[in-house]
């Protein structure tokens, strides 16, 4: 009886449990079971959340897909010589041709970004062995080193170098010009014999070269034919913080093409009138310097290849340079002549300079600033100047051009 009444409770039971799990499914297993620590979806909530602050690249910077190549396309261009694949390159990153003796700030290629299209050339060297042989030549040619992008991906960039580091996010970024010198000086470094030796022009912005004499010098001890080169200023002047980087320039490149002299650099300049340093100059300055005339017509009359120089500031420059002299080597025929702030520079030596048939064949521009030049007596100088292409004259004139002057 008893155990008929409990089978009988058991199915009622059981009924009931049925129905209650049809109405309330939620209701259907009770299960209690502990949450799994797991440290790391911290990290994946930060990097989220990190993400979402970094802007995105804009739509115009962004990459372009690779076009389907055809076969007959892909071949063409394998066979292309490696002088027209260079001419190619040469496009992409136009400022790898730069071979012009002006600074980083002068000699900016405008509407372009530099460092864009540094990295598409460097993606082309990418593409193959064949490619990456001439991509390079191009590459190491004419290197410059820029601190920021001129164009709108450097605001996305600058955003990502504050948000490196997860513990101090709001640091300041890192010097991205100083790292890209010192990578370049480990690349130049480890391969001596090949990128190396295809520097010839190597620019960098002022305060980096200020700044990084020691990287500077390091550059220039593996770079045997570099011809132009920006130095920090106390260079041209004997800084003695420079005096490791000008050993190195000395003893390494011997093909300077050009050089400046400032005041206090007297001594180095002896050494250039030696004639067994720098040989190929093309471009010499001269300022502030307070030196015998003797040694500088010494120096000029040591460099065949001189073709341009400017003088600033210069009280010992005058005639007398230009005069003719059995003892002294005669003042080099030069394409461009500047001078400025020389007032012992006047019309009568530059007609004896220019008398000598060499120097009217070759004198294109000429140009006066604060010299002892008159206007009323350029008329002399222009007579004997039939080469002369671009003349520019800046003086503060107190009287009024002589009458019966001749017309220019």
């Amino acid at each position: 009886m008893i155990k008929e009444l409990l089978q009988t409770t058991g199915k009622r039971m059981g009924q009931v449990s049925a129905a209650l799990r049809a109405t309330c499914p939620s209701r259907a297993k009770p299960t209690f079971k502990l949450a799994k620590f797991n440290p790391m979806k911290w990290f994946k909530r930060r990097k989220a959340r990190r993400s979402l602050e970094v802007q995105e690249i804009p739509k115009g910077l962004a990459r372009y897909g690779t076009p389907q190549a055809s076969p007959r396309s892909a071949e063409v261009i394998a066979q292309l010589p490696g002088p027209i694949l260079e001419r190619i390159f040469s496009f992409v990153c136009p400022h790898a041709q730069d071979e012009t003796y002006d600074s980083c700030e002068q000699s900016a290629v405008e509407d372009t970004c530099m460092l864009c299209d540094l990295r598409d050339l460097s993606h082309c060297a990418q593409v193959s062995r064949w490619w990456r042989k001439q991509a390079t030549n191009v590459l190491y040619h004419s290197i410059r080193l820029d601190v920021v992008h001129y164009c709108e991906l450097e605001d996305v960039l600058a955003e990502k170098r504050k948000h490196r580091s997860r513990l101090n996010r709001n640091a300041e970024p890192e010097d991205t010009a100083q790292a890209r010198l010192r990578l370049l000086c480990r690349t130049l470094r480890e391969d001596m014999g090949g990128f190396a030796l295809r520097v010839q022009y190597f620019k960098t912005p002022y305060m980096q070269r200020e700044t990084s004499k020691p990287d500077l010098a390091r550059i220039a001890a593996v770079c045997p034919n570099l011809r132009y080169m920006d130095l920090p200023e106390g260079f041209f002047m004997d800084d003695p913080s420079c005096n490791t980087l000008k050993q190195e320039i000395i003893g390494r490149c011997p093909d300077m093409r050009k050089m400046t002299y400032m005041g206090g650099s007297e001594r180095s300049l002896e050494l250039l009138a030696d004639g067994n340093l720098w040989r190929n100059l093309e471009v010499l300055e001269f300022s502030g310097l307070n030196m015998d005339p003797t040694i500088l017509r010494h120096a000029l009359g040591s460099l065949p290849q001189l073709r341009a120089l400017k003088v600033t500031n210069m009280m010992p420059f005058t005639d007398q340079l230009f005069q003719h002299s059995e003892y002294l080597p005669p003042f080099p025929p030069l394409t461009e002549l500047i001078f400025e702030k020389t007032p012992n520079v006047t019309a009568n030596g530059l007609t004896t300079y220019l008398f000598r048939s060499d120097v009217q064949n070759t004198l294109k521009t000429l140009s006066l600033a604060e010299t002892g030049v008159h206007p009323s007596t350029l008329q002399q100088i222009l007579t004997t100047a039939p080469k002369l292409e671009h003349l520019s004259i800046t003086e503060s004139v107190t009287s009024s051009i002589p009458t019966g002057t001749p017309s220019l």
